[in-house]
């Protein structure tokens, strides 16, 4: 898969998310469900981990080794026993596993840290676009609308970090739902203009050598 066609299909999938945000938004306890299935998404593998850690403990089958290169000494091997790889593996499991549970038994906790972490991945989506516009398309100068969307989508993770807990499940889904799709349009946008410009200075190039 090359990567043109990958970002088409990433682009994509990130319209039709936002389309189902802003469809499910006055869903009752839409984040609660989401946090839970998180919470299963956590449990789930973590449970494998720390049933495989627990039998490996048991059966003595854990090894793990280290390579750590000095300038002057050369390359140094450390190795860990099965007892200490299986004990890591058990705590980090288990910790993921009380965490997962947490988040099934209790969502309405982890609604604001999840609405947060919401804000900031939309912030990211804006401030990656801004450097597509302004610097990842170079030499194509992309029109100065298409900083519009970007510093919309900061904008709008901004009034996500604001929004009261009360009003969260419908307010964040919806502003992220239109953001999601906005920033979908605007890729797009600026794919076709960069082509365009990409083909205009191609033939300028070759009518002026």
């Amino acid at each position: 898969m090359n990567n043109k066609f990958s970002s088409w299909i990433i682009t994509l999938v990130i319209a039709a998310v936002g389309v189902l945000l802003i469809v499910w938004h006055n869903k009752v306890d839409l984040f609660s469900w989401l946090i839970r299935a998180l919470g299963i998404i956590l449990a789930a593998p973590a449970i494998y981990v720390l049933l495989s850690a627990l039998s490996a403990l048991r059966h003595n089958r854990l090894k793990a080794t280290a390579q750590i290169t000095d300038a002057h000494s050369g390359t140094t091997e450390l190795k860990f026993s099965s007892s200490t790889v299986a004990w890591s593996l058990i705590i980090v499991s288990v910790a993921t596993i009380v965490l997962g549970f947490w988040m099934l038994i209790n969502p309405g906790f982890f609604v604001g840290l999840v609405s947060y972490l919401f804000a900031i991945v939309v912030i990211i989506f804006g401030i990656l676009q801004i450097v597509d516009v302004a610097y990842l398309t170079r030499p194509v100068i992309l029109p100065v609308y298409f900083y519009i969307m970007p510093a919309l989508l900061i904008i709008g993770g901004i009034v996500i970090m604001c929004t009261s807990v009360k009003t969260i499940d419908g307010v964040v889904t919806l502003i992220t739902g239109i953001m999601l799709v906005l920033y979908s349009v605007n890729r797009v946008a600026q794919q076709i203009v960069y082509r365009n410009e990409s083909r205009k200075i191609n033939r300028q190039k070759l009518l002026n050598p």
